[in-house]
C-alpha cells in the first residue's frame, strides 16, 4: 500500500516534471522569439532613425548655406563689431600684416600691398617673406624654431607665423587674396581679437586681427607644438595642414578658449567676423549691379555662391 502510494507519488512527480519541462521549453521559445522580435524592432527603428537623419541633415546644411539669402542684413560698409556706442575706438594697433614666400608676388597679387596702403592711410604695412619669418621666430621665439623647421609643408609655416605676428605686434593679418575696397577700421572698432567665419561652417585664418600680446593668440601659439603632428594628418596632406596650423586648427582652439572664460583672469572676447562681411557671400550678378552698397540688400532669390576676394562683401566686376 505504501509502495503503491510511493509509486503513484513518483509517477505524479515525473508527470509534473515532464509538464514543467515542456512548459519551460515553451517559455524559452517565447523568450527567444520575444528577443528576436525586439531586435528586429530595434533594427527597424534604427533604420527609420537613419533615414530621418539622412533626410534632415542635408536640409539643415542647406538651410545653413542659404540662410544669408533669407534675411536682410546691413551692407558690409555699415558693419561694426562694436557693441558699445559710447566706446567704439580702435583698440588694435594700426598695422597690416601680409606674407608670401619671397618679394616677388604673382601678377594677381602684385597690387595687394598698394591697395592696403591706399585704403589705410596712417597704418603701417609689414610684408613678411619666408626668410624674414624664420629669422623672426629664431630671434623672438627660439623655443618654437625646431617645430617651425620641422613642418613638412611651407603653408604650415605660413599659417603658424601669422599667429606669432599678431601676438607679438598686434594689428590685422590678411591673406594676399583679401583685397580691401575701403578701410577695415570701422568694422574692427572696440575689438580686441577677431577671427573670420567661412561660408560653410567654422572659422578661417585668412583674415584676423588682434591687440598686442592678446591672451587668445597666446593660447593659440602655446598649442601649436602639441598639435604639430595630428593623428588624422597621417591620412592626407590636407588634413595634416588643416589640423596642425590651418583653419580647422584655429576653429578648434577658439572653441577651447571659450571654455576658459570662467577660469582665465586674462580672458578676452574673441569676435567673429561674418562671412558675408569680409568676403564670402551669396550674390547674384544682377543684384550687385542693381543694389546700392550703402543700404541693406535682401538676396532672397539668389542661389549662386561666388568666392569673393575682398573684405567688404561686394565682388569686383
Amino acid at each position: 500500500m505504501n509502495r503503491n502510494r510511493y509509486s503513484s507519488h513518483t509517477i505524479m512527480s515525473s508527470k509534473e516534471f515532464y509538464d514543467g519541462f515542456l512548459s519551460g521549453n515553451a517559455k524559452s521559445r517565447d523568450s527567444k522569439h520575444h528577443k528576436y522580435a525586439t531586435l528586429r524592432s530595434h533594427f527597424k527603428d534604427s533604420g527609420m532613425k537613419l533615414k530621418i537623419v539622412s533626410v534632415l541633415l542635408p536640409c539643415v546644411l542647406l538651410l545653413h548655406r542659404i540662410s544669408p539669402m533669407l534675411q536682410t542684413v546691413k551692407a558690409p560698409s555699415e558693419f561694426s563689431l562694436c557693441t558699445d556706442p559710447d566706446d567704439c575706438s580702435l583698440k588694435i594697433p594700426k598695422i597690416i600684416h601680409q606674407t608670401y614666400k619671397d618679394e616677388i608676388l604673382p601678377p594677381e597679387w602684385k597690387d595687394a600691398p598698394s591697395h592696403w596702403e591706399r585704403t589705410h592711410p596712417g597704418w603701417e604695412y609689414m610684408y613678411w617673406t619666408d626668410r624674414r619669418n624664420r629669422e623672426f621666430i629664431e630671434k623672438e621665439y627660439p623655443w618654437f624654431l625646431p617645430t617651425f623647421d620641422a613642418y613638412p609643408n611651407g603653408i604650415q609655416r605660413a599659417d603658424a607665423i601669422r599667429y606669432f605676428i599678431l601676438y607679438h605686434y598686434g594689428g590685422v593679418y590678411a591673406d594676399m587674396d583679401v583685397d580691401p575696397l575701403r578701410s577695415v577700421e570701422p568694422m574692427l572698432a572696440n575689438s580686441e581679437a577677431m577671427v573670420s567665419e567661412t561660408p560653410n561652417l567654422g572659422l578661417t585664418n585668412a583674415f584676423m586681427s588682434s591687440t598686442k600680446h592678446s591672451d587668445f593668440f597666446r593660447f593659440v601659439i602655446d598649442r601649436l607644438q602639441r598639435h604639430s603632428s595630428p593623428l588624422l594628418g597621417r591620412l592626407s596632406r590636407h588634413w595634416a595642414i588643416m589640423l596642425s596650423t590651418g583653419p580647422t586648427f584655429i576653429w578648434l582652439r577658439h572653441h577651447e578658449y571659450l571654455k576658459t572664460k570662467r577660469s582665465n583672469p586674462n580672458y578676452v572676447q574673441v569676435d567673429r567676423m561674418p562671412a558675408w562681411v569680409w568676403g564670402y557671400v551669396f550674390v547674384c550678378a544682377w543684384l550687385v549691379r542693381s543694389c546700392d552698397v550703402r543700404r541693406a540688400c535682401k538676396v532672397a532669390q539668389c542661389i549662386t555662391m561666388y568666392k569673393v576676394s575682398n573684405v567688404l562683401g561686394i565682388p569686383r566686376q
